[in-house]
C-alpha cells in the first residue's frame, strides 16, 4: 500500500506529547467544558450510567432535535449546498486531549435530522480514508445528503488522526464520539450503521469487532469499501507505509511496531508459512452475527488491499457466512481506489433494512478487557487477546463457557443475558489453555441454598456469595476437562 502523503505529523489531531523518536506535533489545546465522568463499571460491575456528566455548557447553537445536555461545546457550523436550493447544516465538535484521555484531541462532524425531540432515529457512522480528516465524508461523499433524506443522524469521527490505522488512541477517541452522540441525541440503538473506505473500511470492521456491549452501543450492519483488514500484512509488505505503524504501534523508530497491538487492529492475520489465516487471532469471528457488505473495484491499484479482501471473504465463508442478503462481496468495474466505486444510495438502502440482532452463542475474541455482550472479561495479560466460546440457553437456564485462554475472570450479567437466578442454574466450563476458570454470576438477590460440581455438593469454602453485589463466584480448577456447576436458589 504505497502512500505519497505527508508524514504522520500532518495527519494527527493535536497529541499531548510525542517521544523524541516520533514526528514532532503541535501541543494539544484544551476544550472548554466539563471533564468526562468515568463510571466505576469495572469495580462495581454496574453497567448503567453515562460516560458524560450532565453539568457543563449547552449545545451552543446545534439544533437540539432529540438532544439533552452536553459537556462539549460546538466549534463551528458548516453549510453545504446540495443543489436544488437545499442547504444542510453540519457541526464540527472539538474535544481536547485533556478530555479524550488518549493523548490526542478529537474532532468529529455531527449531522442532526429535523425530527421531533424524543423520536429515535438511526445513526450512520462513516469512517474516512487514509491521509485526510473527517471532512472527507462531507466533501467526497453524499452521506450527509443521504442522512438528511432518510432522517438519520450522522457522526463522522477523525479517530485521533488522518492516519490512525485502527490504533488504540483512534479507538478511544471514536468511543468518546459515540458516547457523546448517545448522551445527547435520541439514537435508535438498534440501528447504528458503519461504513468506511480504505483505512476507514478497516476501522468500521475493526471497531465493530472490538465493541460488542449492547448496553453501550454496537453496530447493526456494516458496508466496507476496500478496507485495510490485515495491517501486519501491510506492515511487512509495504515499506513505504511502515513508518505509520512504527509510530502508532511502536516507539517511532523503524521496526518497532508491536505485533500484539497490530493484531488487535486487524480483522485477520495471514501466516505466509502456512498460507492460512491464523485461527487464534481472527477478530473477524466477532462479526458473524452482523450483516456485512463488501465492495471493491476490479482493478483497484492498491493490490495488497485486494488480496486482503479476498482472504477475508474466503475466511468468512469458511466460518459459515453464506453469500446472500446478509453477506455479499461485490467486485465492481473500475481501475481506481476511490470512494465513488461505492453506490451510496444503494449502500444506505441496504443498511436500512437491518436492526441489531444479538447472538445467543459465539466464539468471541476479546481484543482487550471489557464488556462483551452480557459479560465482563478480565484478562490475565492485557497485552494479549482473550478467546472464549459461550452459549446462553434460556430454555434450560444454562450458561456454557469453553475454549478460554488469557482469562482472569468472567462476570456474567444473568438477567441481561436472559438467565433466571431464582431458578436452578447450570454453568458448564472448560478451557483452551488448561488453566482455571473463575466465573462471577451477577444477579443473585439472595444466597443460593447449594452449589454442586458434577453432581457433588461443594462446601462453601469452594464458592462464595457477595450479598452487596449480588455475586456468586465459582472457580473451576481443572481446565482440561468439562465440568458442570449447578446453583440451587
Amino acid at each position: 500500500m504505497v502512500h505519497t502523503l505527508p508524514l504522520l505529523l500532518a495527519l494527527s489531531i493535536a497529541p499531548a506529547a510525542a517521544s523524541a523518536a516520533a514526528p514532532a506535533f503541535e501541543p494539544a489545546s484544551a476544550t472548554t467544558g466539563a471533564v468526562l465522568e468515568q463510571p466505576a463499571r469495572t469495580t462495581s460491575y454496574d453497567r448503567s450510567g453515562s460516560l458524560f456528566g450532565q453539568a457543563g455548557s449547552s449545545l451552543s447553537g446545534l439544533p437540539t432535535f432529540g438532544a439533552s445536555s452536553s459537556n462539549v461545546t460546538v466549534a463551528n457550523r458548516g453549510r453545504m449546498d446540495t443543489g436544488g436550493g437545499q442547504m444542510l447544516d453540519y457541526y464540527t465538535i472539538k474535544v481536547g486531549s485533556d478530555i479524550t484521555g488518549s493523548g490526542f484531541a478529537e474532532e468529529f462532524i455531527v449531522f442532526t435530522p429535523n425530527v421531533p425531540k424524543g423520536v429515535v432515529r438511526p445513526l450512520l457512522v462513516p469512517f474516512h480514508k487514509y491521509g485526510v480528516t473527517q471532512k472527507d465524508i462531507v466533501y467526497n461523499t453524499p452521506f450527509l445528503q443521504e442522512c438528511a433524506k432518510r432522517g438519520w443522524f450522522m457522526l463522522a469521527p477523525v479517530s485521533a488522526s488522518g492516519g490512525h490505522f485502527m490504533c488504540d488512541p483512534g479507538q478511544k477517541n471514536t468511543e468518546l464520539a459515540m458516547d457523546w452522540m448517545k448522551a445527547n441525541f435520541s439514537i435508535d440503538m438498534s440501528k447504528i450503521y458503519g461504513v468506511g473506505f480504505s483505512m476507514g473500511g478497516g476501522m468500521a470492521l475493526n471497531f465493530a469487532a472490538r465493541h460488542l456491549d449492547p448496553k453501550r452501543w454496537t453496530f447493526a450492519a456494516i458496508v466496507n469499501h476496500t478496507g485495510a483488514v490485515d495491517i501486519i500484512d501491510t506492515y511487512e509488505n509495504d515499506p513505504a507505509s511502515a513508518f505509520v505503524f512504527d509510530f502508532w504501534y511502536g516507539q517511532g523508530s523503524p521496526g518497532t511496531a508491536n505485533y500484539d497491538k497490530m493484531r488487535r487492529a486487524s480483522l485477520i492475520e495471514w501466516d505466509p508459512s502456512s498460507q492460512q489465516i491464523n485461527p487464534k487471532t481472527d477478530l473477524a469471528r466477532n462479526l458473524d452475527h452482523i450483516p456485512l457488505k463488501f465492495v471493491r473495484a476490479t482493478n483497484d491499484p492498491l493490490a495488497d488491499l485486494v488480496v486482503q479482501h479476498d482472504r477475508l471473504d474466503a475466511h468468512l465463508q469458511a466460518m459459515g457466512r453464506v453469500p446472500g442478503p446478509s453477506y455479499s462481496y461485490e467486485i465492481k468495474p473500475g481501475n481506481d481506489h476511490v470512494w465513488a466505486t461505492l453506490d451510496y444510495t444503494a449502500a444506505c438502502d441496504w443498511l436500512s433494512q437491518w436492526s441489531l440482532n444479538l447472538p445467543t452463542e459465539q466464539r468471541t475474541l476479546a481484543a482487550t478487557g471489557g464488556y462483551y455482550y452480557d459479560f465482563l472479561v478480565m484478562q490475565t495479560n492485557g497485552s494479549l487477546m482473550t478467546p472464549f466460546t459461550w452459549e446462553v440457553d434460556t430454555f434450560n437456564n444454562a450458561f456454557r463457557l469453553s475454549e478460554t485462554a488469557n482469562m482472569a475472570q468472567l462476570v456474567v450479567f444473568l438477567q441481561d443475558a436472559g438467565l433466571d437466578p431464582t431458578q436452578q442454574l447450570t454453568v458448564t466450563m472448560s478451557t483452551d489453555d488448561g488453566l482455571q476458570n473463575k466465573v462471577l454470576l451477577k444477579g443473585f438477590a439472595t444466597k443460593p441454598t447449594s452449589v454442586s460440581r458434577d453432581g457433588m455438593v461443594l462446601p462453601e469454602t469452594h464458592w462464595s456469595y457477595a450479598a452487596a453485589a449480588g455475586l456468586v463466584t465459582i472457580t473451576e480448577w481443572d481446565g482440561t476437562s468439562v465440568h458442570t456447576f449447578t446453583i440451587q436458589p
